[in-house]
């Protein structure tokens, strides 16, 4: 009798489970699979999408080329065919962010997204993209732009020249017989005496000495 009722249970407690596994399954395939390289057109501007998917969880990146090349970190999820999805970047020292909301369908989304920045600008417009594959080592970042920085803008390199008495003078910048000249070893600095250039004759910049 104990043995029978045991066996019983048994069976109840299986045929109550088939369900819960049939449910997980039927979630799991609910879910699309949006991991790969994506190709988003945002009201005319292209943008290039790499995603990686964990469950309903998405995350990986995307780059543009508005109006200089740019890259966005993105983060996002999916449930049923339902995608969100947060891009954020430094563009030319400005923070942007992008919101895109769209359905997946067919291997494609289409939806909305707004643009906002650090400045308060925003824009605002539909969104479509297709994945143009499934393989994620595909995906190209835009190189970084790489500014040499002058040391400053207002100085010239140092040059020489003669002067009316065999020495050599320095000229830097503009102020020609103004700049301070190395005097001893000790680090005294002597100037040119200016009436001792009074021959000189200063035009538009240049020195010309009529001797």
């Amino acid at each position: 009798m104990n043995a029978r009722f045991a066996a019983v249970c048994l069976i109840l407690a299986t045929v109550c489970s088939a369900p819960s596994g049939a449910e997980d399954a039927t979630f799991a395939a609910e879910i699309p699979n949006l991991e790969g390289v994506w190709t988003l057109d945002m009201g005319g501007e292209k943008i290039s999408m790499v995603v990686y998917q964990f469950g309903s969880d998405l995350a990986g990146a995307c780059t543009g080329e508005y109006s200089e090349p740019w890259n966005a970190v993105m983060t996002g999820s999916v449930s049923g065919n339902e995608v969100d999805l947060f891009t954020l970047s430094l563009q030319d020292g400005i923070g942007v962010m992008i919101e895109i909301s769209g359905e997946e369908k067919e291997g494609g989304i289409r939806g909305s997204f707004v643009q906002t920045d650090s400045l308060g600008c925003r824009a605002s417009g539909n969104l479509t993209g297709f994945k143009t594959g499934p393989d994620t080592s595909a995906y190209e970042p835009a190189p970084p732009i790489i500014q040499a920085l002058p040391s400053d803008p207002f100085m010239k390199p140092a040059t020489s020249h003669e002067a009316a008495d065999g020495d050599v003078e320095e000229e830097r910048g503009g102020s020609i017989g103004m700049s301070p000249q190395r005097g001893s070893e000790t680090g005294e600095r002597r100037f040119v005496d200016v009436m001792s250039q009074a021959e000189r004759v200063f035009y538009l910049g240049w020195a010309w000495n009529p001797d």
